[in-house]
């Protein structure tokens, strides 16, 4: 059997910035002689690296026992505002829901509730200096309040800021500690920073807090990969698709991971 070489850190590193960036297109020049010959292993390209499950961690408001018609009856309350800036929102109206979130939330400055749920649709319009403006005075109200801290860490997370996020996170966790979600997103916030010993351990913690979620292993998997631990990356997507039986990709990259490494130790 004709022995296959290891793929070099910089190639692994480039595909990671390829799907990052939404792929790099055709390649002209030759491919870097460490990379031939490993057709066998899973291209990074069809792996995924997740954006925060903001929808999963702060969900849209239920929506208001009455309809828009019967709200717009009524006397313009700061409760009914924010249930017709809710109604805008599951909509995707986000110009009429900002509105009607800011009445709502100016006649009751002191509920967090209103402030939150504004930033949410400024995040949404991609008003972000706007929405952390929204989520102070959330924070203001109610200092511990944990979905507003994971909404700003959503939102450091959207503009890239990096350092913010993580720390927005570490507070939720301190404030609920076993919250999936959340753990989740710090480790990809940490994965971004490229700080992967934390990341993993994150990872980690999100697949405890929720034992049936294929999605801490998968990315857990993912990141050993980058890391050229193929043994740890084939042990976690195994785990990821034991607990979606439809993600059989992810049982063929385990396959060709391990298929690589008993080609290495058997020339």
């Amino acid at each position: 059997m004709t022995r296959r070489l290891r793929p070099a850190t910089a190639w692994i590193v480039f595909g990671a910035l390829c799907l990052w960036a939404g792929g790099c297109g055709d390649r002209k020049e030759k491919e870097p002689r460490s990379a031939r010959g490993l057709e066998s292993l899973p291209s990074l390209d069809s792996l995924s690296l997740e954006t925060p499950r903001s929808e999963g961690l702060q969900p849209l408001p239920d929506a208001p026992l009455r309809s828009l018609e019967q709200l717009l009856a009524l006397p313009r309350t700061p409760e009914v505002e924010l249930d017709l800036g809710t109604v805008y929102l599951r909509a995707d109206n986000l110009d009429s829901a900002i509105v009607h979130y800011r009445r709502g939330a100016e006649g009751m400055p002191g509920d967090p509730a209103g402030w939150n749920y504004l930033g949410i649709a400024l995040a949404r319009a991609g008003r972000y200096e706007e929405a952390n403006e929204a989520y102070d005075r959330a924070l203001q109200a109610d200092a511990y309040r944990l979905e507003t801290h994971i909404n700003l860490g959503n939102l450091h997370f959207r503009r890239e800021n990096w350092d913010a996020a993580i720390r927005e996170y570490r507070i939720a966790a301190t404030i609920d500690s076993t919250d999936a979600k959340m753990w989740l997103n710090l480790g990809l916030a940490y994965d971004r920073a490229e700080n992967t010993d934390q990341a993993g351990r994150a990872y980690r913690k999100a697949a405890l807090a929720a034992p049936l979620d294929p999605l801490p292993w998968e990315l857990l998997g993912n990141l050993y990969y980058r890391k050229e631990l193929y043994a740890g990356a084939a042990d976690a997507w195994e785990e990821a698709a034991a607990r979606d039986l439809s993600r059989q990709d992810l049982v063929e990259h385990s396959r060709k991971l391990r298929e690589w490494q008993e080609s290495l130790a058997n020339p």
